[in-house]
């Protein structure tokens, strides 16, 4: 009993504080959102385009699957991330796509190339399967990138790009793969 009316006796002094400091409340919501709103038209736009990309396992009986194929996954991503952005197929997209007009003959190309780097994120995406001896294991099942420019067409077009160059690669990958796995299967049969 005692507790109930210490609890109400609190409510009422918060109501009451309330009442009291309501135009001081008010006021502090007014600016905070008339601030912030400012701040968010003067920042520049950046848009993101994003993609994702899922690996889809090979149709291979149990038997014949290679266990450790996660880990090709993974040097794979890296390899293709370093592939897109090596230094002749980075300058070429940002004079074909004409990324930075403003930075292009005043800065060293090479810090271009660092800014375009800057805009774009990879990060493999995991799931968790049942592995050997009932413990849980990740594999990776695709991943995702973005790329984030002020022009949302020139976002798009350079997530396009490295779209299209990742499953191309990754299509040489899997086809270099596929021969040499096949030539160990022609081997031991």
């Amino acid at each position: 009993m005692m507790q109930n009316q210490l609890i109400n006796q609190q409510i009422v002094h918060y109501l009451g504080l309330l009442k009291r400091g309501k135009y001081f409340f008010i006021l502090s919501i007014v600016a905070a959102l008339i601030i912030g709103s400012a701040v968010a038209f003067k920042l520049p736009s950046i848009y993101r385009s994003q993609v994702k990309i899922f690996y889809l396992e090979g149709q291979l009986a149990d038997w014949a699957k290679i266990n450790f194929s996660n880990i090709y996954l993974e040097a794979m991503l890296l390899f293709l991330e370093a592939q897109a952005f090596s230094s002749s197929t980075s300058t070429n997209a940002i004079r074909e796509l004409d990324l930075y007009p403003d930075l292009i003959d005043k800065i060293p190309m090479a810090d271009i190339i660092s800014k375009m780097k800057d805009s774009f994120s990879l990060k493999p995406l995991y799931a968790q399967v049942a592995g050997t001896g009932g413990k849980p294991a990740d594999v990776i099942t695709g991943f995702e990138f973005y790329f984030e420019h002020q022009d949302p067409q020139k976002a798009f077009q350079v997530a396009n790009m490295l779209t299209t160059s990742f499953i191309e690669n990754y299509r040489k990958f899997r086809e270099g793969f596929a021969a040499s796995a096949s030539g160990f299967f022609v081997d031991e049969r």
